[in-house]
């Protein structure tokens, strides 16, 4: 390995240490759940649209199923008065209607798989932003303990909590008080 090379590395090596010293875990966390919030804002907006879309392709569906419907209903009366050319137009009006009707059951399949897939991308979404507002809310809450010599808390941020080596040992003595048995009950017979 070349002295440059291993002097780039080395700087490269300070560079990543100093970005990281800068970074606030408690701010990047908070920018994280701003991001997955704008990005659940935008799958919410997509699901509406593909509903909306759904809902319009279903009442298009119904009309095509009541207009095929119809044309069957004249092509009744058509054929009993043996009416060729009124017979053979209103056919190709159905077969359109059907054809269309079919595009549109395909097109609304289409619509709920996409739908489905949306709404299970939504649900990872808010999953993982649950997963980030809980860790958000350990780290804010939940203060680092770092024990000094003189039994004191070290930590710096602001939920500095000052816990003694003297609390810690009076705590000690009540609760090996209080699970040390009595000598009323060592006298007890069984």
């Amino acid at each position: 390995m070349t002295l440059f090379t291993r002097i780039a590395r080395l700087f490269s090596a300070d560079v990543h240490s100093i970005i990281d010293n800068l970074e606030d875990p408690e701010a990047i966390l908070k920018q994280s759940i701003r991001e997955m919030q704008i990005a659940i804002d935008n799958s919410q907006t997509q699901l509406l649209n593909l509903n909306k879309h759904h809902d319009r392709y279903t009442t298009a569906q119904k009309k095509l199923v009541t207009t095929r419907d119809g044309f069957e209903q004249q092509l009744d009366i058509a054929f009993a008065d043996n009416n060729e050319a009124l017979s053979k137009s209103l056919l190709g009006k159905k077969l359109e209607s059907e054809y269309q009707l079919e595009m549109t059951e395909l097109e609304l399949e289409n619509l709920s798989k996409q739908q489905t897939e949306q709404q299970s991308h939504l649900e990872e979404q808010q999953e993982k932003l649950k997963a980030i507002m809980e860790k958000l809310s350990l780290f804010c809450d939940l203060p680092t303990r770092d024990w000094r010599d003189d039994g004191t808390n070290s930590s710096n941020n602001k939920y500095h909590t000052v816990i003694t080596k003297d609390d810690i040992e009076l705590a000690y003595l009540q609760e090996r008080q209080r699970r040390s048995p009595t000598p009323s009950t060592l006298n007890q017979p069984e």
